[in-house]
């Protein structure tokens, strides 16, 4: 796709993100119906500890 972008060939672009968009489409067709969620989560359950650079005061 970058190629044909380079080379400004339209259509070969267009086809290549038309081809990556279906790609990604199945992929997350398959996270959404394989994957628990849990397996996804990533919160922090409010603890913003981790943006402390420094805990001492100034």
């Amino acid at each position: 796709m970058i190629e044909a972008m380079a080379n400004s060939d339209v259509e070969v672009a267009i086809a290549a993100s038309d081809r990556l968009m279906d790609f990604v489409g199945r992929m997350f067709e398959m996270l959404e119906r394989d994957v628990a969620p849990s397996t996804l989560d990533c919160s922090l359950y409010g603890d913003y500890g981790y943006l402390m650079l420094n805990d001492r005061e100034s």
